[in-house]
């Protein structure tokens, strides 16, 4: 009798109820999704990276927390902390985040992104069904051995970091693509045809300009975004600005819209090949800035 009850006590640490691990796993998996952008964001404005990482380090303890003990706080809890990381999210691609390095900026959907969103999507619901339930915790009738959950758990772990560190490294979650040494580009850099690319131009008295160029939306299209920035790093405040494409004695004018004070977008149909870009500009007090660089259009 004594060791009936022993296998038994052993047979219940061995099983685990389904749906707590299966959420421990997307929580897993996005966490991974948000480590691997948390430096590109970081160098892009140090309280994206900071919020990167906290939903990072949350969603891996609390993916630990909810397998070990998943009471109804805990649940509570997670539902509330990965719907707010998605509304974050759902902002940043519909209106823009209110601040930042660019204000108002609507950010562009990745692959990465998109799963990482997906799993917390999941988690919620998850969250949800184990609310619902009559203790607040989520049981199946089907029940699984510990060890296998736990394979499945490395694997699927495995799995959806290798994809969130392959579409980082691939460009899909970067908010500014840059080209390889881009801070060492001269003013005649040259960019990249198979993906947007950052160019960077000495104006002279400490100003630059940084111009975001983007050869891949549509066949012989180019969109650039254009931001001078002062010789303190802040933004330049601009009255004005031009651009043309010229190739070959060929000029081509590009049309300008101004966002901000010191943010332009610009747009406009180039045929392919090396096209030099001429930028005219007058500042809001009325110095004259020009530069010129140069793009290879497929």
């Amino acid at each position: 009798m004594q060791s009936m009850n022993v296998e038994g006590g052993m047979r219940r640490m061995l099983t685990v109820d389904p749906l707590p691990v299966a959420m421990a796993v997307m929580s897993v998996g996005a966490a991974a999704i948000h480590f691997a952008v948390m430096g590109s964001h970081l160098d892009e404005y140090v309280w994206f990276g900071v919020f990167f990482a906290v939903a990072a380090w949350y969603q891996a303890l609390w993916a630990i927390a909810v397998v070990a003990s998943p009471s109804r706080r805990r649940l509570i809890r997670g539902l509330t902390a990965n719907a707010v990381i998605i509304g974050v999210w759902v902002a940043s691609r519909t209106i823009g985040l209110p601040f930042g390095p660019e204000p108002g900026e609507v950010e562009p959907v990745g692959t990465a992104d998109l799963v990482a969103t997906a799993l917390e999507v999941l988690i919620i619901a998850g969250c949800g069904v184990g609310l619902a339930s009559e203790a607040g915790r989520a049981r199946w009738t089907q029940r699984r051995p510990f060890e296998v959950v736990c394979v499945v758990l490395g694997l699927c772990s495995i799995l959806v970091a290798t994809i969130a560190l392959a579409s980082v490294g691939s460009g899909g979650t970067e908010h500014t693509p840059a080209v390889e040494g881009s801070e060492d580009l001269p003013a005649d850099g040259i960019t990249l045809p198979d993906q947007p690319s950052l160019v960077r131009l000495d104006l002279g008295d400490g100003r630059t300009l940084q111009a975001l160029v983007d050869l891949t939306s549509a066949p012989g299209e180019a969109q650039i975004h254009l931001t001078y920035f002062d010789d303190t790093g802040g933004e330049l405040e601009m009255g004005s600005m031009t651009l043309s494409a010229s190739q070959d004695g060929r000029s081509v004018s590009m049309s300008v819209s101004q966002l901000e004070p010191g943010h332009f977008f610009a747009t406009g149909t180039i045929g392919s090949g090396v096209w030099t870009m001429l930028i005219d500009g007058t500042t809001a007090s009325g110095d004259v800035v020009t530069g010129s660089f140069d793009v290879d259009a497929p």
